[in-house]
């Protein structure tokens, strides 16, 4: 899931997703609060789907519902990936430093096989 599905949550509005399954888009955002275009059996169902949202303000409002209980909270993935690692490093003193850590994984390889 990346920033196109996140942002637009975030600013207000519904993204319409293509790619990976519905399924996995609901691991991550609420079921309602987004459109999948799998959900319909061709790009005409969609469009007719879209503008008859345009149509009518209560249906379009469903969208939003999850809003009530939830929140989107942008992530700056490096950054907290990199603040996670040096949490780790400050409150565990079982980690290990590798100088060369191509030597290293292809050392672990090669010990495997």
């Amino acid at each position: 899931m990346t920033e196109k599905l996140f942002n637009p949550l975030k600013l207000g509005s519904v993204p319409v997703t293509l790619g990976a399954p519905r399924y996995i888009y609901e691991r991550f955002v609420p079921k309602d609060a987004f459109i999948h275009v799998k959900d319909f059996s061709s790009p005409q169902k969609l469009a007719e789907h879209l503008l008859s949202l345009d149509k009518n303000v209560e249906e379009y409002k469903k969208y939003f519902q999850w809003r009530k209980h939830f929140e989107v909270k942008l992530v700056n993935y490096p950054e907290e990936h990199a603040c996670r690692a040096c949490q780790y490093i400050r409150t565990k003193k079982d980690y290990q430093v590798f100088g060369n850590l191509n030597k290293w994984y292809w050392d672990a390889i090669k010990d495997e096989t």
